[in-house]
């Protein structure tokens, strides 16, 4: 599982967003990702160790959740098979996460078999009172999360070398790369020397069954029509995917639901000072979602951009199934899909940037209005989300708990604090 000496290839995994992917330093062989796999094959002459790179620029953990097969097979330098070739994944998220998103990934990478490790940092030279203490406190709560999982993680300390490698800046230079590649480093032989042999945790029985398009090429094969959007092919590390930028542009995407008939939509699209506008996502028919029409804010509160995903939608298909037969008809069962319509309402500056969509069936034995998530719904409509927050960490049960497909949106996220905390004075913060 860990074979740091060749006997056969090491895939290590990375999750993570802007630092992660390389931001800050000119070329990509710079980002500590590469330099940890330069590092381990160095050390241990192995040719066949592999750091493959999933990191999602302006994203957090609750993407790589929900867009787990997705992302690894897509990654660099190498796709992978499939996600479970991973004998290992680092989280780099530290603030830009929310500690139930975090909660969600490390639950999906025990469901997929994969040890998950944990880079942890926060620069006191960066941050000050309320931003200081708030970090702090996330810091706090992230370490508890993993010593409680028993998830192994360095901390990279607030101290003067810190400052000086991470700048001025939200982003690390190359020297904050290196030292950010040294602690992963240790990190990783420390696992596969000493822990590898351990036991992993009984993975969550129950998982939901999910899929996800993330980008131009996957979100264009659902297209039905669109008027106003576009392609969106940045020649940078950015996510790419749909885009529009004038009012009352329209997109329809059929969407497959596999073997399921009903479940939960989440959009993902971006959020920038940028942009002031607002979208509707809502269902065509045969199919009928609760709420009917949801809506997207295409701005931030914040001096940033993020890729952030919508409130859940449940959608269900008019044709539900029992026991592989079209209820009714007595036919053999055949894949449901669904229209999905996504319509700016308004625009007054910026654009409107779809980055995925993702589809989640209810656990086996578990009606969408059964589901914890369909049980919070009402409450986040009325914006009561310190209740949902409470409620969504919850201990598990067969239809309901921190695994469940609600706990990784957005809109539970909020319910907690900030989502995206960033470093640095408003002004260098980019898109």
């Amino acid at each position: 599982m860990c074979d740091l000496t060749g006997a056969r290839p090491l895939y290590v995994g990375v999750a993570g967003n802007s630092i992660a992917r390389g931001v800050g330093v000119q070329r990509k062989s710079a980002s500590w990702p590469s330099l940890l796999q330069k590092r381990l094959r160095l050390r241990f002459g192995n040719q066949d160790i592999w750091v493959v790179n999933g990191a999602v620029r302006a994203s957090s953990a609750d993407f790589a959740a929900l867009c787990w097969e997705a992302i690894w097979s897509s990654a660099q330098p190498v796709p992978l098979p499939h996600s479970r070739s991973l004998s290992m994944l680092i989280m780099d998220y530290s603030l830009t996460s929310s500690f139930e998103e975090q909660h969600a990934l490390l639950e999906r990478a025990l469901h997929e078999r994969v040890p998950a490790l944990g880079l942890v940092y926060c620069l006191d030279k960066l941050s000050q009172g309320a931003s200081r203490q708030k970090c702090e406190t996330f810091h706090d709560r992230l370490v508890k999360l993993y010593r409680r999982q028993e998830v192994p993680f360095a901390t990279i300390t607030s101290n003067q070398s810190a400052f000086n490698a991470f700048g001025t800046n939200a982003h690390p230079n190359e020297i904050g790369h290196q030292m950010m590649a040294a602690h992963a480093e240790r990190l990783v032989v420390d696992f596969c020397l000493r822990r590898a042999a351990a036991v992993l945790q009984q993975p969550p029985s129950n998982y939901p069954a999910q899929s996800c398009h993330i980008g131009t090429q996957s979100l264009r094969s659902l297209v039905v029509a669109r008027r106003g959007f576009r392609d969106y092919l940045p020649d940078s590390l950015r996510l790419t995917g749909l885009v529009a930028d004038e009012p009352h542009a329209s997109v329809t995407l059929r969407l497959p639901l596999g073997s399921a008939s009903s479940g939960y939509v989440l959009v993902g699209h971006e959020q920038s000072w940028r942009n002031a506008g607002v979208a509707t996502l809502s269902c065509l028919a045969p199919c009928h979602c609760q709420p009917a029409r949801l809506l997207l804010n295409l701005s931030s509160s914040r001096y940033d951009s993020v890729q952030h995903f919508s409130a859940p939608l449940v959608m269900a298909h008019a044709a539900q199934s029992i026991g592989g037969t079209r209820k009714g008809t007595g036919l053999k069962l055949s894949p449901l899909a669904c229209n999905l319509d996504v319509r700016l309402r308004s625009l007054e500056r910026g654009r409107a940037l779809l980055s995925a969509i993702t589809f989640t069936a209810p656990r086996h034995g578990c009606a969408p209005d059964r589901d914890l998530g369909a049980e919070l719904l009402p409450r986040l409509a009325a914006g009561q989300r310190q209740s949902a927050g409470r409620l969504s960490t919850q201990p598990q049960s067969r239809c309901g708990g921190i695994n469940n497909i609600m706990a990784m949106g957005n809109a539970l996220a909020q319910s907690m604090m900030d989502r995206h905390t960033f470093f640095g004075s408003p002004k260098q913060r980019h898109r």
